[in-house]
């Protein structure tokens, strides 16, 4: 009975996923080529911007149309954008393929989560405890499957091929989303999306009224300032040593399909087993506590296989143990509290985030410090804080209960 119920969006974000790994590494090359690896911080700089007005035209939208329609419009503008984006960039625009950088870095998120911000709607929490990781397992396969297609395909077609079957799939993803709708229409409750209520286009007020959210805040903000400082040394390091656009596309796709692997088997092995032994805020302390090590390795070594372990751990932990954990903190609020804080979580949170590491890499560049030395101290540092806010948020949470 659940599986019917649930199938059709696990399908959508299969092909969410996948589509998601066909853009995310060509736009990193393409940038890369266009400028060079040490650009990438400054255009970062540029991204709480960019994706707090897609966040605010989000709102807009999800106030005016509601949650199903709001869903299409969005996964149909993302498709759209990045197909004139690779026409774009094949014409010659060099700074089009800034443009792919930003916006592939804020689609998937506002796209992502409202498929989460369902299924925290239509489940309960002993559910999630299963259903969550196995949602995020078997959507994973997108991810591998077409890692492991840009590996293979990228010298052969060229990089900008790789974008053109991205856009493709938000086709399927948008019919099987709302084919899940369907099947769910009695179990959804959007009452409290109402179009007058004009207060609620953002939410900031839900922040306030609910502590969960203010740690969540936190918890994402310093994480994602792991991600881009081990993200900016995995580029970095890979850049150096496949200098060819292609074949550093070819790499890419193949590295995050291997880390997709490793994040499939922790969803279907590792997260349902802790989650029905130990409460959510216990696993998100476990997160970075577990890397810190692994952190300690490519900070002292430097190396392009620690500092792939590093961020590939990161990156699999992310997607599945922290991921699982935290969505359930979510189904205990209303409605409405879902689907408006997820995308200042998980959008604004996440990408200021990149933003503010960015802007102290850019002035250490800038000074004339090589970024090389400083990426894996900040990232320790960072993993050291994350730790000490998920053990406030473990506290906080026994309160409440």
């Amino acid at each position: 009975m659940l599986f019917s119920r649930l199938w059709p969006l696990f399908i959508s974000c299969f092909f969410l996923v996948a589509g998601y790994e066909f853009i995310r590494s060509p736009s990193v090359s393409l940038f890369q080529a266009a400028y060079s690896p040490s650009a990438t911080p400054y255009l970062m700089v540029m991204l709480p911007v960019f994706s707090f007005s897609l966040l605010y035209l989000y709102g807009r939208i999800l106030t005016r149309f509601g949650p199903r329609r709001t869903f299409s419009l969005t996964a149909l503008a993302s498709g759209v954008g990045t197909f004139l984006l690779e026409e774009m960039i094949h014409v010659g625009w060099g700074w089009a393929t800034g443009l792919l950088f930003l916006f592939r870095e804020t689609y998937i998120v506002i796209v992502l989560e409202q498929m989460w911000s369902l299924l925290d709607s239509i489940i309960n929490e002993e559910e999630a405890k299963s259903v969550n990781a196995w949602f995020t397992a078997l959507t994973s396969i997108g991810s591998i499957g077409a890692g492991f297609m840009v590996g293979a395909l990228a010298v052969k077609w060229g990089t900008l091929a790789m974008l053109n079957l991205g856009a493709l799939t938000f086709l399927p993803t948008i019919w099987f989303m709302n084919l899940c709708y369907r099947k769910n229409e009695t179990r959804i409750v959007v009452t409290e999306l109402k179009k007058e209520n004009v207060s609620h286009t953002t939410g900031f007020q839900y922040f306030e009224q609910y502590q969960v959210l203010r740690y969540l805040f936190l918890i994402s903000f310093i994480a994602q300032l792991v991600s881009t400082t081990t993200g900016l040394h995995f580029q970095e390091k890979l850049h150096s040593s496949f200098p060819n656009t292609d074949t550093q596309t070819a790499y890419s796709g193949n590295f995050y399909a291997i880390m997709n692997i490793g994040s499939m088997l922790f969803q279907m092995a590792l997260a349902p087993f802790l989650l029905r032994r130990i409460s959510p805020p216990v696993v998100q302390l476990l997160v970075p506590l577990v890397q810190i090590g692994f952190a300690v390795i490519a900070w002292q070594t430097g190396t392009l296989l620690s500092v792939s372990l590093l961020f590939g751990l990161f990156k699999s932990l992310d997607y599945s143990l922290y991921r699982s954990s935290k969505e359930i903190l979510f189904i205990a609020l209303p409605f409405d509290v879902r689907y408006r804080t997820k995308g200042w979580i998980d959008v604004i949170g996440y990408r200021t985030a990149k933003g503010v590491g960015s802007v102290g890499f850019a002035v250490l560049g800038y000074l004339g410090f090589t970024l090389s030395n400083w990426y894996g101290s900040v990232a320790l540092v960072c993993f050291v804080i994350w730790t000490y806010v998920a053990f406030r948020l473990v506290r906080s949470q026994r309160k409440v209960t």
